[in-house]
């Protein structure tokens, strides 16, 4: 799979260096899907050892602290579960507070309602410029 990272790199290098959609190149050509290549792709950029297996380096790559990434490594390769490391080292978000949580869906919902303002102004100048025609 370390192999595989490092060749999915270079074949992303290639798709930007000849203005190739990298995606398509991984749906069509190889049907591999997306998640699973940013897997292998980081597992050979943060050197993972292909002994844990490729499941645990699934759980690996998902902590994003560096060091904390190493101990868990090191414990998988001492023999505890995968999920003793994943209850141990928690590869999911730490929950927020709800007042933020809000605050950034109205942030997210406000965006979203200027964007669209935005497209319903254009149409509407697209739909007078026909009606003038």
């Amino acid at each position: 799979m370390k192999e595989l990272g490092k060749l999915l790199i270079d074949a992303h290098a290639l798709c930007e260096k000849h203005g190739t959609s990298f995606s398509d190149y991984m749906d069509r050509t190889l049907a591999l899907p997306r998640t699973s290549a940013a897997v292998i792709m980081k597992a050979h950029t943060f050197d993972l050892d292909p002994a844990v297996g490729f499941e645990n380096m699934r759980t690996l790559v998902g902590i994003r602290n560096e060091t904390a990434r190493e101990s868990a490594q090191e414990d998988l390769r001492s023999g505890h579960t995968p999920d003793m490391v994943k209850t141990q080292y928690g590869t999911a978000a730490p929950p927020r507070d709800p007042r933020e949580a809000l605050q950034a869906e109205r942030d997210r919902l406000e965006k979203g309602i200027a964007r669209m303002k935005k497209r319903l102004a254009e149409i509407e100048k697209r739909i007078t410029a026909l009606k003038k025609e």
